[in-house]
């Protein structure tokens, strides 16, 4: 089976690079090939945004990177474009062998050599938080509810599992009953959701021990994904973000 890809259109400002990308590429390689097109930037010194409702969204992991290519496919779309952005930090004192550090040499025209000083970050601007950061807490502590049932909180642990990295073991995923561990044996993490009602519409979380006692070992930042978390993911983002312009609108006519 052909593996699902598109054309990505990097925009910089008035400037923008095609390439390739598939639902299997991973952030790092896409910085990479960006890199060799534009050579004045540098993996490390770049970051990555998409635009949706006039907002800018962090394409700041693996699998939003590969979940835009989805759902380009999804919609029948050739291409999607993403934004570049210089997060490169450099001092005024030191901006001038910076810059001639981030062109690669001094055989660029003054033009670029401007143009790349210009797109410098300004320290002083505090960074913004990534969509995220809070993915860490999602799945709340004893006594949250879910309000979807099991298909809420697969989600939850879907995203706890892939921004802290840690693996674990699903021991019961059934629509009345949802528990996990950690996959060390020495480890006390452990998490219990259970439904409350007849109908399992509502999980409550019964037992849950957020430490991992083992620490960091073993973490793995880059974990897969599932198609049907990538679509109920957008699917949320874009509900929730179609909710954040109409609720205003729908209280400023006292609706």
């Amino acid at each position: 089976m052909a593996v699902v890809s598109c054309i990505s259109v990097v925009r910089y400002f008035s400037d923008f690079i095609t390439t390739r990308v598939d639902v299997e590429i991973t952030l790092d390689e896409f910085k990479v090939k960006v890199c060799k097109q534009w050579q004045q930037f540098t993996p490390l010194g770049i970051c990555f945004f998409f635009r949706e409702g006039g907002k800018d969204l962090p394409v700041d992991c693996d699998y939003l990177l590969q979940a835009l290519t989805t759902l380009a496919h999804s919609k029948k779309k050739t291409s999607f474009d993403i934004f570049l952005q210089n997060v490169t930090h450099v001092a005024s004192s030191s901006s001038s062998r910076a810059v001639s550090s981030i062109c690669n040499g001094s055989s660029m025209s003054s033009r670029n050599n401007c143009s790349v000083g210009m797109y410098l970050e300004d320290m002083s601007k505090s960074a913004k938080p990534l969509l995220s950061d809070g993915w860490p807490k999602v799945l709340g502590e004893i006594g949250h509810l879910f309000v979807e049932g099991v298909k809420q909180v697969r989600i939850a642990y879907t995203k706890y599992r892939l921004r802290t990295g840690f693996n674990m073991v699903l021991t019961h995923n059934e629509c009345s009953r949802f528990t996990a561990k950690c996959g060390v044996k020495e480890c006390g993490w452990k998490f219990l959701a259970a439904s409350i009602d007849e109908r399992n519409e509502i999980f409550m979380v019964i037992a849950y021990n957020p430490e991992h006692t083992y620490g960091a070992s073993g973490r793995n930042l880059n974990q897969k994904y599932s198609i049907s978390f990538t679509s109920s993911f957008i699917f949320r983002a874009t509900m929730e973000l179609l909710w954040s312009i109409i609720m205003p609108i729908v209280v400023g006519k006292g609706l």
